[in-house]
């Protein structure tokens, strides 16, 4: 039988990280199932899901923590996936403090569970009358009713 963990990992940016840990995850028996990674601030984060024999899971756990450079925790896979309608969405709007508050409530309000999410900031281009920035949101699934927006034609108010 198979174990699972979710290994949500941390470090200071620089080559040979990734390299790093998947030598580890091979050398330990496991398998790289999917990964999301990102350079945020300088920093470089992650979420990886791996897979190994139940026997060999302990022994993996150990020697992934053990990564230099990288600060890992461990969580074990699991639990259900959002059932219900999916939803992808993407929004572009002027950027302002407390967006990501206001549209994630309209979103868990209509029982949808975030999947993936990606959120940044740019300059908008140069004749726009958006501001200076611009919010991008993009993908989420969740068990909404399949009207999430039915009801929903005014932005969510800023309080």
């Amino acid at each position: 039988m198979r174990s699972s963990l979710i290994l949500t990992l941390s470090g200071a940016d620089k080559p040979g990280l990734v390299d790093s840990l998947a030598q580890v995850v091979r050398d330990e028996g496991g398998n790289w199932e999917e990964s999301r990674m990102s350079r945020l601030a300088g920093q470089f984060a992650g979420v990886v899901h791996v897979t190994a024999p139940a026997e060999k899971r302990d022994a993996l756990a150990s020697a992934v923590r053990d990564v230099p450079g990288l600060t890992v925790a461990l969580h074990s896979a699991g639990g259900e996936h959002a059932t219900g309608d999916a939803y992808e969405l993407e929004l572009v709007g002027a950027a302002h403090e407390g967006i990501v508050s206001r549209v994630s409530r309209v979103l868990a309000s209509g029982d949808v569970s975030l999947e993936e999410l990606w959120t940044g900031r740019e300059e908008a281009p140069q004749g726009r009358s958006m501001g200076a920035e611009w919010l991008y949101w993009r993908r989420f699934s969740g068990g909404g009713d399949g009207d999430l927006f039915a009801d929903r034609h005014q932005p969510p108010s800023r309080d």
